[in-house]
């Protein structure tokens, strides 16, 4: 700029133009305000317009929302009830009475896994069906050898002969 350009008219302009620039400014000021979050320190280019603007009208901003609270601690599910069940003798008998058919270690197992959430080793299970069977609990319907291995059964249930009176 040179001398001759100072004229009211070329002040005039300009003004114009800074003043715009200014505008523009503070709209993208009060955007990445609106987008940042509140806890962030503001940067040095908004402390130095900060300090540097007039005193102009009042440019919209928005309003400041408070933070948001911490999100709470992890708290775990329960557990289900049926995994304080420690005994097996007591979980497989919960288990055998849901089967109609026969039944062999695999399927107790599995059901074990589902319904106790808890996991039983093979001879572990196998020695209450062995001690259930010898109580008479349930009842040895196939001898198998191998990955079939044996199947039980409930005893079916006792037939009373007593005819009711009438």
């Amino acid at each position: 700029m040179t001398l001759t350009d100072l004229s009211a008219a070329s002040l005039d302009q300009l003004e114009a133009q800074l003043v715009a620039d200014l505008d523009v400014v503070r709209r993208f000021k009060a955007l990445v305000g609106r987008y940042q979050p509140l806890t962030v320190p503001a940067t040095a280019l908004s402390a130095i317009l900060s300090a540097d603007s007039p005193p102009a009208a009042a440019a919209p901003t928005s309003p400041v929302l408070p933070a948001a609270p911490p999100p709470a601690p992890y708290v775990p599910p329960p557990r289900h009830p049926n995994w304080n069940i420690a005994d097996v003798n007591v979980a497989v008998r919960q288990i055998i009475s849901t089967f109609s058919g026969t039944f062999g270690i695999g399927d107790v197992k599995k059901q074990l896994d589902t319904q106790h959430y808890r996991t039983f080793g093979d001879s572990t299970v196998r020695a209450a069906l062995q001690t259930m069977q010898e109580k008479g609990e349930i009842l040895l319907s196939r001898r198998g050898i191998g990955r079939g291995g044996n199947k039980y059964s409930r005893p079916a249930p006792a037939v009373s002969t007593e005819i009711p009176p009438v």
